[in-house]
C-alpha cells in the first residue's frame, strides 16, 4: 500500500508541474510580443535619441579582427575579416523587467529602431554598409543597445615596400557616422586595444602592432582603427637574397682561376648569364611598385653590373695576357708605377764577363756600365731596380689590381644592403 501511494504522489505532482509550466509558457511569450510591440511604437528610425540632451550622442565604437586575407602592394589594399561592436543609449526603449517576467534583453533585426548608418570611409571599391541588412541589434531593459556587423573591409592603404623583404605596412579603417556632425554623433573608443581573440597571424604577415583613436575631419567624428602587419622574411631571404649573395661569391673566384687555362671567360660569362636569369624570377616575387622602388632591385641589378664588369675585365686581361713580346707597349704603360716590376739586380751581373775574369777591376769600367745601363732606361741608384713591363706583367697586374677591387667593391655592397634592410 505504501508504495501505491508513493507512486501517487509522484505522479500527481508531475502533473502539477507541467500544467505550471504550461501555464507560464504563453505568459512569457505573449509578455514578448507586448513588450516588442511597446519598443517599436516608441521609437523611430529617422530621429537620433538623445535629441533633448545639449551633448552630443556617444556611439562606443570597437573592433574585433578576425583574420588577415590579402595585402596587394601594387593596387595599395588591404583585406581584412572583422567585426565592428557598437553602442549607444536610446532613452525611448527601456522597460521594468519585472513588469515583463523579468525580461532584461531582446534582439531586434536591424532597422527596428534608430541606430548609427556607419561607412567606411577609405574603401578600396565601394562604400560598404557591412551588411546591416543581415544583422540583429540587442536591446538592454536600460535603454542601452548593441549592434556587431560584421564585413570583409577592403581599404586603400600606403605601401611602402622600400625594405622589402624586411618592411612593415601600417594600414588604417576609417568608420564615420555618415550625415551627423560631430556635435550630434561622437564617436569614442572605450578601449584603444583592438579584440584579437579569435586571430590567427597569416604565413606571409603578422600583426606587429593595433590601437584604435577618435578624432574629427570635416565636423565628421572619425574612429580610425589602424594595424602594423609586419612581414615574415625568412622565405624571401632564403629563396631570393640568399641566391644573390651566393652568386657573387661566386664570381670572386673567377681570380682565382689560372689565365693560362682558358676558362676565366665561359666562367665569367655563366656566372653573369645565371644572374640574368635568375633576374627573370625574382622579378615575379618583387613588388612591382616604383613608390618607392625596393633596395632589394637596386641590390640585384648593382650585383649584375659587377658581375658584368668583371666579365668585362676578363675579356680584357685575357687579351692582354695573349699578345707577343715583341707587341709595342704604349709608353704610358711603360711609365705607369703600377706596371713597372722591380729586379733585384746583381752588380757582378752588370759587370761585362770579360772584366769579372780579372783581378783588376778598375771603378771607371763600372762606371761606363752603369752610364750604358742608363742608356738602355736602368737604374742602379739602388741594389733594386725596375725594368719595362711585358704584356704578361701588365696582365698579371692588373689582374691582381681588379681582384682587390671587386672583392672589395661586392663586400660593401652585401654588406651595405644587410646593414639598410635591418636598419629601423
Amino acid at each position: 500500500m505504501m508504495t501505491l501511494n508513493s507512486l501517487w504522489i509522484a505522479f500527481l505532482c508531475g502533473f502539477l508541474q507541467s500544467l505550471c509550466v504550461n501555464t507560464n509558457l504563453p505568459t512569457k511569450s505573449a509578455k514578448m510580443k507586448e513588450l516588442y510591440a511597446a519598443l517599436l511604437q516608441n521609437s523611430s528610425l529617422d530621429i537620433r535619441p538623445g535629441l533633448n540632451s545639449p551633448r552630443p550622442l556617444t556611439v562606443d565604437v570597437s573592433f574585433s579582427l578576425g583574420s588577415f586575407n590579402d595585402f596587394d602592394e601594387v593596387k595599395e589594399e588591404l583585406s581584412i575579416n572583422g567585426y565592428v561592436t557598437v553602442t549607444w543609449t536610446d532613452d525611448r526603449v527601456f522597460w521594468n523587467p519585472y513588469q515583463y517576467v523579468e525580461i532584461t534583453s531582446v534582439i531586434v533585426p536591424w532597422g527596428s529602431i534608430w541606430s548609427p548608418p556607419l561607412v567606411l570611409l577609405n574603401p578600396s571599391n565601394k562604400i560598404s554598409d557591412m551588411n546591416r541588412e543581415l544583422t540583429t541589434m540587442r536591446l538592454l531593459y536600460n535603454g542601452t543597445a548593441i549592434w556587431t556587423p560584421g564585413d570583409v573591409f577592403e581599404v586603400k592603404c600606403y605601401a611602402d615596400v622600400e625594405k622589402y623583404p624586411f618592411d612593415e605596412q601600417t594600414c588604417s579603417i576609417g568608420l564615420a557616422a555618415w550625415g551627423y556632425l560631430s556635435d550630434e554623433v561622437w564617436l569614442s573608443v572605450s578601449s584603444k586595444f583592438i579584440d584579437t581573440a579569435f586571430y590567427k597571424d597569416s604565413g606571409e604577415w603578422r600583426l606587429k602592432h593595433s590601437d584604435m583613436n577618435t578624432y574629427v575631419k570635416n565636423s565628421l567624428s572619425v574612429a580610425s582603427i589602424r594595424f602594423t602587419f609586419k612581414r615574415r622574411s625568412s622565405f624571401a631571404f632564403v629563396n631570393l637574397i640568399m641566391p644573390i649573395i651566393i652568386f657573387s661569391i661566386l664570381n670572386i673566384f673567377v681570380f682565382s682561376i689560372p689565365p693560362e687555362c682558358g676558362e676565366r671567360i665561359s666562367y665569367a660569362t655563366t656566372v653573369l648569364l645565371s644572374f640574368v636569369v635568375f633576374m627573370t624570377v625574382v622579378s615575379d616575387n618583387i613588388p612591382r611598385t616604383s613608390a618607392p622602388v625596393p633596395l632589394l632591385c637596386y641590390y640585384l641589378i648593382s650585383i649584375v653590373i659587377e658581375s658584368a664588369l668583371i666579365t668585362i675585365c676578363m675579356i680584357v686581361i685575357m687579351h692582354l695576357h695573349s699578345l707577343s713580346p715583341k707587341d709595342p707597349i704604349p709608353n704610358c704603360l711603360q711609365s705607369c708605377p703600377v706596371f713597372l716590376t722591380r729586379k733585384r739586380n746583381n752588380l757582378m751581373n752588370v759587370i761585362p764577363a770579360f772584366q769579372r775574369a780579372s783581378s783588376g777591376v778598375k771603378l771607371v769600367d763600372v762606371t761606363e756600365t752603369t752610364i750604358q745601363l742608363k742608356n738602355q732606361k736602368h737604374s742602379k741608384d739602388t741594389d733594386f731596380g725596375s725594368y719595362a713591363p711585358t704584356w704578361f706583367d701588365i696582365a698579371r697586374k692588373l689582374d691582381k689590381i681588379m681582384s682587390y677591387i671587386f672583392v672589395t667593391l661586392l663586400v660593401i655592397t652585401n654588406i651595405g644592403y644587410l646593414v639598410a634592410m635591418t636598419k629601423s
